[in-house]
């Protein structure tokens, strides 16, 4: 793969490379089931919102910074400079020189505050991925970002929500009387109570 497609971001087939990974999105699933073992202090309805926002959120801000951090590979790589030309044969190169011992050899400079690569803070690259997908992109490619981000979301909120419910069944009830012994009877139900994906349902038609 050369530099100008890692810089475009797509293949030598010209097949984009998928701003949100597989493992991402999983990670961004795990994430939203255990965010909703928080959540579930408010019943139902925090289980439900903190499995469906958080997975909505992760997914959509690393959508944006995996976009800030493509644009700056390119323009750090430079797709448009010409490729090098070709090594030529190692006959054709003429022998290196004799290495002497190290004790022949000067020791290294140390290392000072110019010679590290500066990084910026965590907070302020943060900041400056918002400040780029809010100022210096098109509208197109904020709008594919953010559909792209969402369209994410909901399959990691489906992952999150599966887990919840997976761990439910398990246990015998749902995560509010689980853990904060709240909401033991949604809809006014005998308990044990349903999965928290059911519990609308319940609260809705009464039982």
């Amino acid at each position: 793969m050369s530099l100008r497609h890692i810089a475009a971001g797509q293949q030598p087939t010209g097949q984009k490379v998928p701003i949100v990974s597989l493992a991402a999105v999983i990670a961004a699933g795990l994430t939203s089931a255990t965010t909703a073992a928080i959540t579930a202090w408010f019943a139902w309805p925090g289980v439900l919102a903190g499995t469906t926002f958080t997975a909505m959120m992760t997914t959509t801000i690393s959508a944006i910074y995996k976009g800030y951090l493509d644009s700056v590979a390119r323009v750090v790589l430079l797709p448009d400079r010409p490729s090098p030309p070709p090594l030529g044969p190692l006959a054709d190169r003429p022998p290196p020189p004799p290495l002497g011992t190290l004790a022949d050899q000067p020791p290294p400079p140390p290392l000072g505050p110019t010679n590290r690569a500066r990084r910026l803070p965590r907070r302020i690259r943060v900041l400056a991925a918002l400040r780029w997908f809010s100022f210096r992109t098109s509208p197109e490619r904020r709008r594919s970002i953010l559909s792209r981000g969402l369209r994410v979301g909901v399959v990691a909120s489906i992952i999150g929500i599966d887990i919840v419910t997976a761990v439910e069944l398990w246990l015998g009830g749902n995560l509010p009387c689980l853990i904060y012994g709240t909401d033991c009877s949604p809809g006014g139900i005998p308990p044990p109570p349903p999965p928290s994906i059911l519990a609308p349902f319940y609260q809705i038609f009464g039982g």
